[in-house]
This record gives structure tokens, sequence and C-alpha cells, in this order.
């Protein structure tokens, strides 16, 4: 099916191009997913700007939604997604996969961090606005491990890049001898 987005939707999809950060706040059925998907393809295949994206989502819309918008568009017919739920052994393989968009449900982001053996903290993008706006330097030590997990998974721009994920390795942030040994 051929995707031809709403005037509000067109207008979405050039706000995620444009801006690093931003929020699409809409109602249920409105078209969220296709609108990120839409911008995303656009960074990934027309600007070049984007290479691998890491959607972090409850369960049932990581396993279902966002693979069923991808389908059902022709548009998005490039995109190759990697579904990482399930258990270890799976969530392994599905990142193995060579993929554009790697989807995972945010109760695995715990597993990821300690797949890496770092510590929480070393996850948080600490140069970033979003950090510095949420004045996270000094709230962070004060919340419980659940609450950064949470706030992780609420806003990617808290998320330290670049972020890569080996079958037996995470590598968070750009250490070139690291690199060098692990790739």
């Amino acid at each position: 099916m051929r995707y031809k987005p709403h005037d509000y939707q067109k207008y979405a999809i050039n706000f995620i191009k444009e801006h690093p950060i931003a929020a699409i706040l809409l109602d249920m059925g409105m078209g969220k997913t296709s609108i990120v998907l839409a911008a995303l393809n656009d960074l990934i295949f027309d600007s070049f700007e984007v290479s691998k994206v890491l959607i972090i989502a409850p369960l049932r819309v990581a396993k279902h939604t966002w693979s069923t918008e991808i389908q059902k568009w022709d548009q998005l017919n490039g995109l190759r997604y990697s579904i990482v739920v399930g258990t270890a052994a799976e969530r392994r393989r599905a990142l193995m996969v060579d993929a554009d968009i790697y989807i995972i449900n945010r109760e695995n982001i715990p597993w990821l961090i300690e797949k890496s053996g770092l510590p929480l903290k070393k996850f948080f993008n600490t140069s970033g606005l979003a950090y510095k706006a949420l004045g996270l330097k000094d709230r962070l030590p004060t919340m419980s491990e659940e609450e950064q997990y949470q706030l992780l998974a609420s806003d990617g721009m808290l998320v330290k890049r670049p972020l890569v994920v080996g079958e037996d390795f995470v590598l968070v942030g750009f250490r070139e001898a690291q690199w060098q040994e692990q790739l």
C-alpha cells in the first residue's frame, strides 16, 4: 500500500528530520509509527544522516506494531529491521542480524546494560542537552536503578552514542583502542 501522509503527518516527518530532539504527541491511530518510519527512511536512505536505529518500545508494540507498519507501506520496503525480544539467546541472535532498525522492549534495557559490564551511569550522554536540561548530574545519584532505566527508555537523546552491540560485547561511546580490540 502507498503511504500518503496527511498534512499534519508531513509536518511531523519534516520536523523529525530537521530537529535532532523531537517528540510526536498524537492520539492513538493518528500515525505516530508511520511518521517516525517515514522520517527514518529518509534519514537513512536519502540524506544518509543515520545508519542504525535503536527503537525502545513496550513489549507488544516492539513485537508487532513496528514490523507491521514497515511491511504495510511500499515506501518502507527497503528498511531492514530486527526485533530484539525473547530469551537472551534470541536477543543476541536478533542483534547479529544486519538491519537498519533494531526494536527492543524497554524491559530489556537492563539486559543490554548488564551485557556491557559497565555501570548504568556510563550509558547516559552526559554532554547532551537533554541530560543538562534535566539536571541529571545532580539527580542521577539519588535515583533508583529502575528510575534510571525508565529515563533512558523515555528519551533516546539521553543514551550515550555510539552504541555498538555485538554477540558478546557492548561498546558505549567511542574509545579507539577498545573498538580496535573488539571489532
